[in-house]
């Protein structure tokens, strides 16, 4: 079966609001929609605002939907050892999954934080912070109805498929799945094809970009030097029923998505 690709607003962060940039993409095609919740795009700290109204009535207007709501992870960290810093972003998540309550997401995507590249924490210390900050969050998700996605990340401390598989069997929560990123593996060194099966019962959604070898990025499809064949040939083996999703920063994020979805269809 030919895939239905999704569309991350990631690339228009700066240069569109989220209502424009998914008018923009709905008119080339697309249907799936993630959404980075970050000023200028999308604020999330306004809840029910005329910008809240307008971007669930343009949803609606595509006869899509939209898939995730994220929050960048520069931005937020949920592996500091400072409670302000995790508070801070717990209440900010939280905000998230208001909103994409609001919206008629299914999704809040959420990272394991970040590790500070010169000071290395004591083993554990960390991985505690998360996995409580975690927990809360999945929490107040399923009060709001809400699921989260929890996303491989290279400066997270739960980077690979293997942690992330621990600790969500450690949370113990049954409304977090996985969204899983190629680009983001190949930054660390991992096969994307074995890091998909290995959570294949826990992704939801799948993103997709390209990078050269120890690079990370999110380059247009074509561009780099992942070889997208055997992981769209995993994808279909394992009968993926969730959503899969083009992760463009570029200069042009719109041609650049429409040219990599154009790339992926002639892949597979």
């Amino acid at each position: 079966m030919p895939i239905d690709y999704g569309v991350h607003t990631f690339g228009f962060v700066w240069d569109a609001t989220a209502v424009d940039a998914i008018a923009r993409l709905a008119d080339q095609g697309f249907r799936k929609f993630q959404l980075l919740a970050s000023d200028p795009h999308f604020n999330i700290r306004h809840h029910g605002s005329t910008d809240w109204i307008a971007l669930r009535n343009g949803i609606a207007a595509t006869g899509g939907k939209l898939v995730a709501l994220d929050l960048p992870v520069g931005d937020y960290n949920l592996a500091s050892p400072l409670p302000d810093v995790t508070e801070f972003a717990v209440g900010a998540y939280g905000r998230a999954i208001e909103a994409a309550a609001f919206l008629g997401s299914r999704y809040v995507t959420v990272s394991s934080g970040r590790k500070h590249a010169l000071i290395a924490a004591t083993p554990g210390v960390l991985e505690d912070i998360v996995a409580d900050c975690l927990v809360r969050l999945a929490d107040h998700a399923a009060a709001c109805g809400i699921r989260l996605l929890f996303e491989n990340h290279p400066i997270g401390v739960f980077p690979d498929a293997a942690s992330i598989r621990s600790v969500l069997d450690r949370c113990g929560r049954d409304n977090v799945d996985v969204v899983y990123d190629v680009a983001n593996a190949r930054a660390i060194g991992e096969d994307p094809s074995a890091g998909l099966e290995m959570l294949k019962d826990r992704v939801r959604v799948v993103h997709l970009s390209d990078a050269d070898h120890g690079k990370w990025q999110h380059a247009p499809i074509g561009s780099g030097q992942i070889d997208f064949r055997p992981i769209l040939k995993t994808i279909e083996d394992l009968r993926f029923d969730g959503d899969v999703v083009i992760e463009i920063i570029s200069e042009n994020p719109l041609a650049d998505a429409v040219a990599s979805r154009t790339r992926l269809q002639t892949l597979l």
